[in-house]
């Protein structure tokens, strides 16, 4: 009897570690559905790490963020109630706690710089970052948060 409730307990912690709560699967959701649409626009080439890094290169490049497409990623969040960025943030933050330290105290003041120049902000993400990073929604998370506040669609 106690090995049969040793293993229940065991699965239960198990599926408990693997299990995400609805909010981070609403928030995932997003942000697959704003990496597709990103795709389908030829803006990235694919959910890869290395277009991620491309695409930076490209916007450091043409000090420009303005590319076309019919989403707003941040309205979109904003628009469904079960999505807690902080939480998720924080949670994805500790797996990576070093880096992503770094990377929140490297961009903590860029506020007027990505209205003025997002080649800077560009420019600190690759400073920060590596193609492998962007294989973690935590950075793709943030870089699409900047992606699409600073793009200005006419």
């Amino acid at each position: 009897m106690k090995k049969l409730l040793l293993i229940i307990f065991g699965i239960c912690i198990i599926s408990a570690c693997h299990k995400k709560d609805n909010s981070e699967n609403a928030l995932e959701k997003v942000l697959i559905s704003f990496e597709n649409h990103l795709i389908e626009q030829h803006v990235l080439d694919d959910n890869k790490g290395i277009n991620y890094v491309k695409l930076l290169k490209e916007i450091a490049l043409k000090n420009d963020v303005n590319y076309q497409y019919n989403y707003s990623f941040i309205d979109t969040l904003e628009n469904t109630k079960s999505i807690d960025i902080t939480r998720y943030l924080k949670l994805h933050k500790e797996l990576i706690f070093d880096k992503a330290i770094a990377y929140e105290k490297e961009m903590s003041n860029n506020t007027k710089e990505m209205d003025l120049h997002p080649a800077l902000v560009a420019k600190k993400i690759l400073s920060i970052t590596r193609a492998t990073d962007f294989e973690n929604n935590y950075f793709k998370l943030q870089f699409l948060l900047f992606f699409d506040l600073a793009n200005i669609n006419p």
